[in-house]
């Protein structure tokens, strides 16, 4: 299971915790007099899967938002679009990190049909997580070779024919 804190270590990125305002959980800085920083809020001790997710977040920013300053206010809805551009990107990144490809698609060929609550358990991620990844594995395999499709409460897998010519369904669904 990827670790997001030795990720951090290994790329030289600083991590610190201090309260801080609500609704933030966590902050990326980095600045030319500040070195590469990720500030998580100390609440998040009481939940260690949600401080697992927000790190990894915080580090998708350092990936995925080269230029982008959050201290910068927002005044119109370009700013607006654009920091959600920001987020979003740095989510894709943190749940590709947090479930693999692979991990994922190996809980689907073990167990069948699953719940994004599975995938919770199993990745130890938030829910909000789990079925971003799910969205994100239906966007990335969909095509009619493979069999894939769904929606945002289920998506199902057609598995290529078994020797004895029967089909095999798979299903994963999200939360809904």
């Amino acid at each position: 299971m990827w670790n997001p804190y030795l990720y951090a270590d290994e790329h030289c990125i600083f991590v610190e915790e201090r309260d801080l305002p609500d609704p933030l959980l966590g902050l990326y800085v980095a600045t030319p007099t500040i070195p590469p920083t990720i500030i998580l809020c100390s609440s998040l001790r009481s939940d260690p899967r949600l401080r697992r997710c927000v790190m990894a977040h915080e580090l998708g920013h350092h990936e995925t938002s080269f230029g982008f300053d959050f201290r910068k206010h927002q005044t119109t809805y370009q700013d607006m679009l654009k920091r959600a551009r920001v987020e979003y990107k740095a989510d894709r990144w943190a749940v590709r990190k947090l479930i693999s490809d692979d991990d994922l698609w190996r809980l689907v060929m073990r167990r069948g049909d699953i719940t994004h609550d599975d995938v919770c358990a199993y990745f130890d991620v938030t829910p909000q997580y789990a079925c971003l990844r799910m969205q994100i594995l239906l966007e990335d395999y969909y095509c009619e070779k493979l069999r894939i499709r769904g929606d945002k409460n289920r998506i199902i897998f057609s598995l290529p024919k078994p020797r004895k010519g029967r089909r095999r369904n798979v299903k994963i669904k999200t939360a809904g």
